[in-house]
């Protein structure tokens, strides 16, 4: 079936991003198995999906939505393995990938995570599959797409997000602490959190066990520039590699500290707007499309958050 049928993926970001992925065999329609003279049939497929909307994961309904008007309107089938996002999952894509075993359809991460099936030829660019279906992403702005190491365009955003601290005002209003702002730095958010503590709050809701990157990301900026921010290290030794050894040391110093919740080295990413809203903690590092699962019901009634 992979060679004749589209390949899809779906890949994730700095933006959530889509990428059409072509086996050896010709692009044919997605929604049909194809004819024997090359041209789209009228045949359902089958299709083997897998997204990080699987688990606990807060938009896991609307995936699930998505995919059974998708099925309705098209009359073909998904078959859907979806896991949670984390370092495990990543590698067993990739490891697919290696043995032949990758699914048709794939909600993943681009740039460095996907550059091992863009080198290998696994994924068409845009401007290859627009060569057959000219509308193909027609309401997507080319500066909206991000180019891979070839120049090329794989991808297609399916949605933005930014990455921002979620706060507690009651608790910060209860410690007598302003609501950071532009200006607010290093030094403040220390200075802050042993505050916090010594008024019998945990300052910090976060997992270091599962998806800890966004509180690293603002350690590693915290010790650079954005100008070097997307740098990576050859090795320990070098400046880059320091700058990534102080970050850690950062969150290593926070732990350490015990202004981190308890579970923190445990809890999965999904437990953590839980602890942030129940035990009354005020910080949490989280994407702005999380704020669905961060804000919705809870059995306990929650605080007022910013």
């Amino acid at each position: 079936m992979k060679k004749s049928k589209l390949f899809a993926l779906v890949l994730s970001g700095a933006l959530l991003l889509g990428l059409l992925a072509g086996c050896s065999g010709g692009t044919k329609n997605p929604g049909s198995s194809g004819g024997e003279d090359g041209k789209p049939g009228n045949a359902s497929v089958e299709l083997n999906v897998v997204t990080s909307y699987g688990g606990d994961d807060g938009h896991r309904k609307e995936y699930e939505a998505a995919v059974k008007s998708y099925e309705e309107a098209t009359g073909n089938s998904v078959q859907d393995a979806s896991a949670t996002s984390n370092e495990e999952w990543k590698a067993k894509v990739l490891t697919d990938f290696e043995t032949g075993t990758e699914p048709d359809v794939l909600f993943f991460f681009t740039n460095a995570d996907a550059e091992p099936f863009v080198s290998a030829g696994k994924v068409v660019d845009i401007a290859t599959i627009r060569a057959e279906y000219p509308d193909y992403a027609g309401n997507m702005r080319d500066s909206m797409m991000v180019a891979a190491a070839d120049g090329k365009i794989y991808a297609v955003p399916s949605s933005g997000f930014w990455e921002n601290m979620f706060v507690n005002t009651t608790v910060l209003a209860d410690c007598g602490i302003e609501v950071p702002g532009p200006d607010y730095t290093w030094d403040q958010f220390l200075t802050d959190c042993q505050t916090i503590k010594d008024k019998g709050y945990t300052p910090i809701a976060c997992s270091l066990f599962e998806v800890p990157h966004y509180w690293f990301e603002f350690c590693v900026m915290n010790n650079g520039t954005l100008d070097s921010q997307l740098d990576i290290p050859a090795d320990a030794s070098d400046a880059v590699g320091q700058k990534w050894c102080a970050a850690l040391n950062d969150m290593k110093d926070l732990y350490e500290k015990r202004w981190c919740s308890p579970f923190a080295p445990s809890c999965s990413r999904w437990a953590s707007p839980w602890c942030w809203r129940c035990w009354w903690i005020p910080f949490r590092w989280e994407r702005s499309c999380s704020a669905r699962c961060t804000f919705s019901p809870l059995s306990s009634p929650p605080p007022p958050w910013a």
